[in-house]
């Protein structure tokens, strides 16, 4: 009995990872055999383990088959199966439940072949891959583990792989041939694998398909050992010098070597393992290393090439599997809670329309310092959007919202309000070419509203879209106000005695006011998408996926979208009251503004009147009038001239006071009330009591957990948990 090669406990360790079948998950250090079918694997495995496998070529391997040799004191075998990753929990629960009593070797030889019919059954193998009307399948992901435990054993784990063919045979189909060479692939393609290349010597290495993948996967050859079979089925002189140059590394060197090893034949041979290997005393074996030759020289070196690689690949795979355990929880994390129960749902939901109300509360108040979600999306920054639209509204006021340029007013610089970048009047691409500065309004039609810079959505939703209008290409006011007041009082006068008619007044306003539903519908326009951004922005970010904000957005569009149309609305009801309605104001202003101009207009006409004497001195604040000069005009102005510059002087007092009235219930109305602050805000839709108020089947259909989302979180905590199962295992 042989001292142990290796560090039992280390080994032993990593048995149990592979039990927890972390393999795809963790790279652990194994010893894979592999080959083409009827490469001899079978009965290297049967010199290796004593395990009489089936060397018939139509009992070829099915499945993945772990031997683990260990000494002990009692001598025993055990066999399990390990549910392959594509197995479902019901065939998992199936398979872990299956095990067989321990055998003594000698019985368990004996009883192999019936034990590999239960396996199969238990697998659902096909028995005979030439019998089409049998059901089950050909192949496996599966895992047979057998456990043998002698006195005699050193530890050892081989795992081998079905063997690689090229023509489906039989109930073989091509798609079988895909899933072995996969299944091959996915063993040597482990950089902590040792390949256990199997080569019959009797056949040219060159056609065998296993040397040519593991040079893919090991292209220098470092960590592939090569096992030539079947020495003793070479007849010819040539043939056993090919083998011997092999072995020697002359031919397809590799760093691990070759070994030479005589197996048990496919037919009742009863020769045992000293027998034959009595040929490598014979030219040109004898001239070979000894320690290249037969099964103990190359299970020796298979027990301390796995003991090396197994302890210096120990440490780092302590810190593999905690970094496996940390992506875990961070996918979990992304998923979110479980949201199965009605509870999980609802209270999934509240917080997420808590963080909801907590950002809009932020942005109402211009709190930005309270999230840094403000400082990285300008788009959230509701309360500073509004204001400044507010201030584009007054300046569009100003430059753009009376048609006829009022007498003393100073022009707007030439393109004043055409090249504002107000956002309500850069709304529309169609508007970024220069048109005519003086030029009618054109048709407003509503337009396609661009997202804000740095958004992932290139246009509004189409409901959105359709509801908003940009303000339209408008010049300057006009000049000309006193002709145009002429012409308007010789179409409206009646038999008034030195003062303007009312009706005259309401036509001259409703005229000179003509632009502020353009302006006004453009401004709450681009409130509603200032608002309408910050919702879908804001929903992007408490959301843990753009799915999720995209149906919560559909959920609660057909409450917030009334919502936008209110403030529009209202916005159209108030430019209807100003412009429909008897002007009037108990504005004191009013008066004033009226007394203003008219002092304006006498103080000009008197400073026309002005003498000078030659008292030899000047004065800006003494002049000296002619009294008849004054009498003189007083006694000529005609009453229609008269009554023209009253209404001038009337309608631009009035235009004044109303323009700041209507700007003001613009914006607290249409916009503070409707848009913002008000109980009818579209801000408030998603709130807690939303959520409160939804049924069970519309809670489920927003955030209830998916099929495929619950099947992935139950496969991550499972993987997390034979992580961390690992970790202790690791630790004991």
């Amino acid at each position: 009995m042989s001292a142990p090669i290796t560090n039992r406990a280390t080994l032993e360790k990593v048995d149990k990872l592979r039990e927890l079948n972390i393999r795809d998950q963790v790279s652990l250090p194994q010893l894979v055999v592999v080959g083409d079918q009827s490469s001899g694997k079978s009965s290297l495995l049967e010199s290796l383990t004593g395990i009489p496998f089936p060397t018939n070529t139509e009992l070829c391997t099915r499945y993945v088959t772990q031997i683990t040799c260990r000494r002990d004191i009692d001598s025993r075998v055990e066999v399990s199966l390990i549910p392959g990753p594509s197995a479902t929990p019901e065939r998992r629960a199936k398979l872990e439940a299956f095990s067989h009593v321990p055998l003594g070797p000698e019985e368990f030889r004996n009883k192999f072949a019936d034990i590999l019919s239960e396996v199969n059954e238990c697998l659902g193998i096909r028995l005979d891959i030439n019998d089409a009307s049998s059901s089950g399948t050909v192949f496996t992901d599966d895992i047979l583990k057998i456990e043998i435990s002698s006195p005699d054993e050193d530890y050892l784990t081989i795992i081998d792989v079905p063997g690689i063919f090229r023509t489906a045979q039989g109930v073989t189909t091509d798609r079988d041939i895909v899933l072995v060479r996969n299944m091959v692939q996915s063993y040597i393609q482990d950089p902590r694998t040792i390949i256990l290349a199997v080569l019959p010597a009797n056949v040219d290495t060159a056609t065998q398909e296993i040397l040519t993948l593991s040079e893919k996967y090991d292209p220098h050859g470092e960590r592939t050992l090569g096992i030539l079979t079947k020495p003793d089925l070479i007849l010819e002189s040539a043939g056993k010098r090919t083998a011997c140059s092999i072995v020697l590394g002359q031919r397809k060197p590799l760093k691990l070597g070759y070994f030479l090893v005589c197996n048990r034949g496919p037919d009742n041979d009863v020769r045992t393992l000293a027998e034959r290997e009595v040929m490598f005393r014979e030219e040109p074996w004898s001239s070979l290393p000894k320690e290249r030759l037969g099964v103990a020289a190359l299970k020796r070196t298979l027990g301390e090439l796995l003991g090396s690689l197994t302890k210096s690949v120990f440490g780092a795979l302590r810190l593999e599997i905690q970094e496996k355990i940390e992506q875990a929880e961070e996918r979990i994390q992304e998923l979110g809670s479980p949201r199965e129960s009605e509870q999980e749902q609802r209270m999934f939901l509240s917080s997420i329309a808590d963080k909801f109300g907590s950002l809009v509360m932020s942005a109402l108040h211009g709190h930005y310092s309270q999230d840094d979600a403000f400082e990285k999306n300008p788009d959230l920054r509701l309360c500073t959007k509004i204001v400044n639209l507010a201030d584009d509204l007054v300046r569009d006021f100003e430059n753009l919202g009376h048609s006829y340029r009022f007498e003393k007013e100073t022009p707007a610089p030439v393109g004043e309000g055409i090249k504002s970048e107000s956002p309500h009047r850069r709304m529309s691409a169609d508007l970024d070419t220069e048109p005519e500065l003086i030029s009618p309004p054109t048709t407003r039609t509503p337009v396609s509203l661009a997202l804000s810079s740095g958004s992932t959505e290139t246009t509004f939703d189409k409901d959105i879209s359709s509801l908003l209008h940009a303000l339209p290409t408008y010049g300057p006011p006009r000049p000309g106000i006193q002709e145009w007041i002429v012409n308007l009082h010789r179409e409206y006068r009646g038999q008034e005695l030195m003062s303007p008619g009312p009706a005259i007044l309401s036509s001259a306003f409703k005229e000179q006011s003509a632009r502020w539903a353009d302006i006004a519908s453009s401004f709450v326009s681009a409130c509603v998408q200032a608002v309408h951004t910050f919702i879908r922005r804001a929903l992007s970010l408490v959301c843990p996926s753009e799915t999720l904000a995209s149906e919560l957005w559909n959920a609660i569009s057909d409450e917030v979208i009334p919502r936008y149309k209110k403030s529009l609305e209202k916005a159209a009801y108030l430019v209807k009251i100003e412009r429909s309605l008897r002007p009037y104001t108990l504005n004191h202003l009013f008066s004033a503004e009226v007394m203003k101009t008219r002092s304006v207009r006498l103080s000009e006409k008197v400073k026309g009147m002005r003498t000078n004497k030659g008292y030899g001195y000047d004065s800006s604040e003494t002049m000296e009038i002619d009294i008849n000069a004054i009498q003189n005009f007083a006694d000529h102005e005609a009453n229609t001239s008269h009554l023209n510059h009253e209404i001038h002087d009337v309608l631009k007092a009035y235009y004044k006071v109303a323009a700041q009235r209507f700007q003001d219930n613009l914006y607290m109305q249409a916009v503070s009330d409707c848009l913002m602050s008000g109980k009818e805000s579209p801000l408030w839709v998603f709130s807690q009591k939303w959520v409160i108020g939804l049924g069970v089947g519309e809670l489920e259909g927003l955030v209830g957990d998916s099929l495929d989302r619950k099947l992935l979180r139950r496969e991550i905590k499972e993987k997390k948990e034979n992580l961390e199962k690992a970790v202790k295992i690791l630790r004991g």
